[in-house]
């Protein structure tokens, strides 16, 4: 008897050994370098994405794994946006509105793999009002360009285009100025900053 009492006492010792290293050592390196592995106030693992970008802003020296990946597709969707505008098409060619369509639907594609990357972020209780308006912009941009996108495709000549551009389609080239506006205040209040 007095055997078992000592094997139960050691085996309570050995769990409550355990869970006081483990509670020591789930913060062993300093939040915001390559290497984090501390979780996240909401109990998730680290989430951030394996994305790589050189042209991201500039943010602050301690960024949560939420603001890392979230400056990463920020970055990358700003450089594919502008490599895309550096691509025009001449009015004078023959498949210019295919060609129109094609640039839409990248834009499009960009702005979707953004989405699709936020979407996978962890936020905290904190920054929720700032994930949607994030969601939302990237939302409203896939939607935009794809529905210009769409509008090309429909279009047999450039008087076509040009009566769009002109009349209805007037505002649909460019996102929603709220939204936009509600986007950057969002980043900055994550702490991204440029």
């Amino acid at each position: 008897m007095k055997k078992l009492l000592a094997l139960f006492i050691i085996f309570g010792l050995v769990l409550v050994l355990n869970g006081c290293a483990r509670d020591l050592n789930d913060d062993t390196v300093p939040e915001g370098t390559p290497n984090d592995n501390s979780l996240i106030p909401n109990g998730t693992d680290n989430n951030t994405q394996n994305l790589s970008n050189t042209n991201t802003p500039m943010g602050g020296t301690n960024l949560t794994p939420y603001t890392t990946s979230l400056q990463e597709l920020d970055g990358t969707l700003r450089s594919s946006v502008t490599d895309l505008d550096g691509m025009k098409v001449d009015t004078n060619d023959k498949d210019y509105l295919t060609k129109q369509s094609d640039y839409y639907s990248k834009r499009a594609d960009a702005y979707r793999t953004a989405l699709n990357g936020v979407n996978r972020l962890s936020y905290t209780g904190n920054n929720r009002q700032d994930h949607d308006a994030i969601v939302s912009y990237y939302q409203n941009g896939y939607d935009t360009y794809n529905k210009l996108s769409n509008q090309y495709r429909r279009f047999t000549t450039i008087d076509d285009e040009r009566s769009y551009r002109n009349g209805i389609g007037r505002n649909a080239y460019d996102l929603a100025p709220d939204v936009s506006d509600t986007y950057e205040r969002a980043l900055r209040s994550v702490g991204i900053k440029y």
